[in-house]
C-alpha cells in the first residue's frame, strides 16, 4: 500500500468511536464488533454494528481480503505491485491495467485536474526524492528537485477507459497514491461490508475513515476530531461519508532556520515551509483524503475556496497559516 508520504502525520489523531450503551458482546445492536489488523503499513480497524457475530466475522474477513488485494495493486513499497510496475514502462506506451487500477487512476486524475495539481497523482518522483531527504536529514540539490518536478504532471497521464489502458508520457514518471489510496481502500472495504449484510459499519485505515449507515437507533457515528497530537477537540455525528486529516505535526525536516513539511506542493516540487493541518469530511474517504492534502497545499484562502467544487465536502477543523 502506498506510504503516506504527503499527509500521514495528523491522520492517526482523527478517529471513529461509537457512543455506546455498554452491554455484552452478544448484544449486537448495542455494541459493535471490533476487528483490527496491521495492513498497509498501519493499523486497519473495522467496527460493525447491528448484526450477529457470525455475520460480522464473515464480513470482516471479506473486507480484510479486499484490502490486501488492493494493496497488491497500489503499493509503492512493493516493486511487484501493479502500479509499481508502471514506472518501468517506456514513456508514452499504453499498458492494459486491471479494473481496480483503472478505477483508481480515473478517480485520481479527475481530482488532480479539479484541484489544479495541488493534489497530483503523478508526483511519485518527488515523493521518492523527498523520502530520501527526510531519511538522511539533508536537503536535496535544487537541480535534483527540478529534475524530479519535471516528471510530474497529471495531464501527461493518458487513460483509455474503453481499452482499460494507461500511458505515462514523461520519462521516469511515477504514480503516488499516498494521498488518496488509503481513503479509497477504506471505501472499498466499507462496500464489501455492506454487500455482506453489514451496512452499519466503519473502516479506519491510518486515521482515514469510511463511515457507513448509522448504528441502529442512532443518528450517526461519533467521530472525534483532532489536529496534530492533541486530544480530540470536539466530536461530530456522521454517517455515509468519509473523513481524513492532512498535517505535518509529526513529520518535518529542519535545516538551519527553515522547517520543511512532509507535505509537498507538486506544482513546485518543494515541501511547504509553514505549519498547516486540516480535517475534511466528504462524500467518501477517497475524496476526503485527497482534498485534505490539496487544501493544505493551497493554503488559508484558496484551500477552503476549493471545497465549493465539492458540495458535500467541508472542513471539520483547520490550522492553515
Amino acid at each position: 500500500m502506498p506510504g503516506k508520504s504527503h499527509d500521514a502525520a495528523a491522520r492517526s489523531h482523527v478517529h471513529g468511536s461509537l457512543e455506546g450503551d455498554g452491554g455484552h458482546l452478544g448484544a449486537a445492536i448495542n455494541e459493535p464488533f471490533k476487528y483490527a489488523r496491521v495492513r498497509l503499513g498501519t493499523t486497519v480497524r473495522i467496527q460493525i454494528h447491528g448484526v450477529d457475530r457470525k455475520r460480522a466475522e464473515f464480513a470482516a474477513l471479506a473486507a480484510f481480503a479486499r484490502i490486501e488485494a488492493l494493496d497488491r495493486v497500489l503499493s509503492d513499497y512493493h516493486p511487484d505491485s501493479e502500479a509499481g510496475q508502471l514506472k518501468d514502462l517506456p514513456a508514452g506506451q499504453p499498458v492494459v491495467v486491471s479494473a481496480d487500477l483503472l478505477e483508481m487512476l480515473i478517480r485520481s486524475r479527475e481530482i488532480s485536474s479539479r484541484t489544479g495539481g495541488a493534489f497530483d497523482i503523478t508526483s511519485g518522483s518527488l515523493t521518492v526524492l523527498w523520502r530520501g531527504a527526510f531519511a538522511s536529514g539533508t536537503l536535496p540539490e535544487e537541480q535534483d528537485v527540478a529534475a524530479a518536478a519535471s516528471r510530474v504532471g497529471w495531464s501527461f497521464m493518458h487513460i483509455d477507459a474503453a481499452r482499460s489502458t494507461v500511458a505515462l508520457d514523461l520519462p521516469g514518471m511515477q504514480l503516488d497514491f499516498g494521498a488518496i489510496g488509503k481513503g479509497w481502500i477504506a471505501d472499498e472495504a466499507l462496500s464489501v461490508l455492506a454487500a455482506n449484510g453489514c451496512p452499519s459499519s466503519l473502516v479506519e485505515i491510518g486515521g482515514d475513515l469510511a463511515i457507513g449507515d448509522p448504528p441502529p437507533g442512532r443518528s450517526g457515528w461519533s467521530v472525534g476530531v483532532a489536529l496534530g497530537a492533541r486530544a480530540p477537540e470536539h466530536s461530530v455525528l456522521l454517517s455515509n461519508c468519509g473523513v481524513a486529516t492532512s498535517g505535518d505535526a509529526e513529520q518535518f525536516l529542519e535545516v538551519g532556520s527553515t522547517r520543511y513539511s512532509h507535505l509537498l506542493d507538486p506544482r513546485t516540487g518543494w515541501p511547504l515551509t509553514m505549519h498547516r493541518a486540516v480535517s475534511i469530511v466528504a462524500e467518501d474517504a477517497a475524496s476526503a483524503d485527497a482534498l485534505a492534502t490539496a487544501v493544505c497545499v493551497l493554503g488559508p484562502v484558496a484551500g477552503p475556496d476549493l471545497l465549493v467544487r465539492w458540495p458535500r465536502a467541508r472542513i471539520l477543523a483547520a490550522n492553515l497559516q
